[in-house]
């Protein structure tokens, strides 16, 4: 309103003519016409107007428009930003809008109120990152692609973004997908680039990296964690659906956008190397570039400051696991990998669990938890079972073996230990004993390891190394008898000492 109100000045208080006063000002004359009848009307001279500020001289000068504004519905600015943040255009908000609310403002106020709104809501923090702390990390939004020659079909692809955050150093990749395997490589192929390591990184809530978001306390994915681990540095993941945490790698991303995925579009690639090829290309021409705003390149202000505070590089590289895949349990409780079947808890039958093969083990994850490590074994149709991962009966049944049947009855007593070696001894094979083994083991539940021991010690002055004689015993409760030496045990078979072979002539026909 300042050349209406200069208008009014040159006019009411100087007595300047109409087209004098638009000569000065530069405003048509019949506006300021219209303008000096409407302070006629309402009886104001220039002191009256001058108190007046803006926005009540504008209602006064142009009551219509002022009105129509006032009727006209507005949107909520909450909803329009954050669709606007989604990446719709202020364009199709409006058309969106109008088509609810037919009455509305008309798309230039609606554009001019929004960014009124904008400019007095969302401000960001200035953040200063000192050399070698942070490094952020993200994938694009959209990334390049490739026409696989075989079949014909375009590949889209994935390009991950790291931009150190005193320096602007950026790194970039494309890869297949943001799953975790990928996600890894990508990290391992940055810190070789850096040829360094940061005291911090930043990446985003996406599940390669964080398993379950949280603003206080997230969980890190655990291979995820371990990679970290093993390059000694720490994860600081951004806040979710807060990205003025990582505004670095914003910028970075549209940036990358801008210079990369949009030069990669004017070219044809037909493999993922040729495409990681011409991004290192253009990432070489990105970071050495001079600033606009400030003297020396990303990679000159990487070589300067970032690089001596960073950590050194770990002296291998973290070895990226090969993933298998995700495979149902069956309910023998094995998984079978690479022609070997390992035991995981007997609780996950029918589930299905993610393996992970290394050099050296073989993990399983339940969700985001790891459930079962073995040392990987290269045996074709081998399997290896843990213990702990069986359940109570078939472990009681796979730990029958002669030692632990010895040692369960020496722990019973001696004579309970005599028998059941005998049992064995006598037995043409172990597992026969087993069922005779595991009665007498039910008969100590059920009379008292005290009473079988007692019980054996009869059994074995009498020579019946029998199951039925001990529990016949047990019954008749003649194990609380003394034995007399005067109980001739059961007469044993007369056996033929020399046989039938010595009646046998040389020609094999009797004698």
């Amino acid at each position: 309103m300042r050349k209406e109100r200069e208008a009014l000045r040159l006019s009411l208080a100087h007595g300047f003519s109409n087209r004098k006063a638009s000569e000065s000002v530069g405003m048509s004359h019949n506006s300021i016409k219209r303008y000096l009848r409407i302070a006629r009307e309402n009886n104001l001279g220039w002191p009256e107007i001058a108190e007046l500020d803006d926005q009540a001289l504008e209602k006064l000068l142009r009551p219509k428009r002022h009105q129509g504004v006032q009727i006209k519905q507005h949107p909520i600015w909450t909803l329009v930003d954050a669709r606007h943040a989604s990446g719709d255009t202020l364009l199709e908000i409006w058309s969106d809008f109008r088509t609810q609310f037919p009455e509305g403002i008309a798309p230039s106020t609606f554009n001019q109120n929004y960014r009124n709104w904008k400019r007095s809501h969302g401000l960001v923090m200035r953040q200063t990152h000192p050399p070698g702390e942070r490094l952020f990390v993200d994938f694009s939004g959209d990334g390049p692609r490739y026409i696989d020659q075989a079949t014909g079909e375009i590949v889209k692809l994935e390009l991950f973004v790291a931009v150190l955050g005193c320096s602007n150093y950026t790194y970039a990749r494309a890869v297949m997908t943001q799953n975790l395997p990928d996600w890894l490589e990508c990290h391992v192929r940055m810190f070789e680039f850096f040829g360094a390591v940061p005291k911090l990184v930043v990446p985003d809530n996406l599940r390669s990296a964080v398993s379950k978001a949280c603003r206080y306390d997230p969980i890190i994915n655990p291979l995820y964690a371990e990679l970290i681990r093993h390059y000694e540095t720490a994860i600081f993941p951004a806040r979710a659906r807060r990205p003025q945490d990582k505004g670095k790698v914003e910028v970075g991303v549209r940036f990358a956008q801008r210079v990369i995925v949009r030069q990669l579009r004017k070219r044809t690639f037909h493999s993922l190397v040729e495409v990681n090829k011409a991004v290192a290309e253009m990432l070489d021409v990105l970071n050495n570039k001079e600033f606009s705003k400030i003297p020396g390149t990303r990679r000159s202000r990487f070589d300067e400051q970032d690089r001596p505070a960073m950590l050194p590089l770990a002296a291998e590289p973290f070895p990226i696991p090969e993933w298998h895949g995700s495979l149902q349990v069956p309910l023998d409780y094995h998984v079978t990998v690479d022609l070997h079947s390992y035991s995981v808890p007997y609780r996950l039958a029918r589930e299905k669990v993610d393996v992970r093969l290394g050099a050296e083990l073989v993990r399983f994850y339940h969700g985001s938890k790891e459930v079962a490590c073995h040392r990987r074994s290269y045996v074709k149709g081998g399997t290896t079972t843990q213990p702990d991962h069986m359940p109570k009966n078939h472990r009681a049944y796979s730990e029958q073996t002669p030692e632990n049947m010895l040692a369960w009855g020496s722990r019973v007593g001696p004579n309970a230990g005599a028998f059941v070696k005998e049992l064995i001894d006598r037995s043409k094979h172990f597992h026969i004993a087993t069922r005779a083994i595991a009665g007498l083991q039910s008969l100590a539940a059920k009379y008292t390891s005290e009473r079988l021991e007692a019980a054996c010690a009869r059994a074995l002055g009498i020579r019946s190394y029998t199951y039925s004689s001990v529990q016949s015993i047990l019954k008749g409760e003649l194990d609380k008898r003394p034995l007399h030496r005067d109980e001739t045990p059961i007469p044993r078979p007369i056996r033929n000492v020399r046989g039938s072979a010595y009646y046998q002539t040389k020609t094999g026909e009797p004698a």
